[in-house]
Formats: C-alpha cells, structure tokens, sequence
C-alpha cells in the first residue's frame, strides 16, 4: 500500500487543473511523482496561456489538458502498473521474511546502495 493516489487522471471541472499527486499520477510502481508533477504542471501553464490568448472556453483547456497528459504519461503509467503488477507481491513476500529474520535494516541499506 502506499499513501499517494497512482488511480489515474479524470478530466477536471471546468478551468481546474489538478498537477502531480493531486492530479493521481504518481508512478504506479514506485510513488515517485516528481517527473509527472513537473510536467503536468508545465502542461497547465501551457494550456491556460494558449487557450486564454486564444479566448476558447475553459472546458475546452480542461479537455485539451487530459489529452496532453494521457499522450505524455500513458507508456509510464502502463509500465509502471504492469511493473507494480507483476513484482509488488513478490516484494511485498520479500521484505516480510526480511523483517520477520530481523534483516530489514540490513535490506534497506543494500537497496539505498549503503
């Protein structure tokens, strides 16, 4: 389990641009969400200046806003739930026998290259 929503982007209301965690889109497989933050917020900055010069309507940008983002982050987020998928179980089973054996320290610090 971890704490941060991975479920996925919904279109938002109307002028509302939800970026990074907020939005649901750290990394299924990790948590990480540094790269989809980033760029999910530079992809609203874009849209809300294209489309405010361009005076469309703010569903329009909410619109153009999830196809940006479903283009750029759909191969990461599809990686990372076939990952999360596949090797979080047998993880999950590994770092329990470590903690149980008392080994979770040890384990940690191989991992972070300690």
């Amino acid at each position: 389990y971890h704490p941060i929503d991975s479920g996925g982007f919904t279109t938002p209301p109307a002028g509302v641009y939800p970026v990074g965690d907020a939005a649901g889109l750290s990394d299924h497989a990790t948590g990480e969400g540094i790269y989809q933050a980033l760029l999910s917020g530079r992809a609203a900055a874009r849209l809300i200046m294209l489309c405010s010069r361009a005076r469309l309507p703010a569903r329009a940008a909410s619109l153009a806003y999830r196809l940006v983002l479903d283009g750029c982050l759909a191969p990461r987020r599809v990686a990372g739930a076939a990952f999360s998928n596949i090797f979080a179980p047998r993880l999950d089973s590994i770092f329990g026998l470590a903690g149980r054996l008392g080994l979770g320290r040890t384990v940690a610090r191989y991992m972070a290259g300690m």
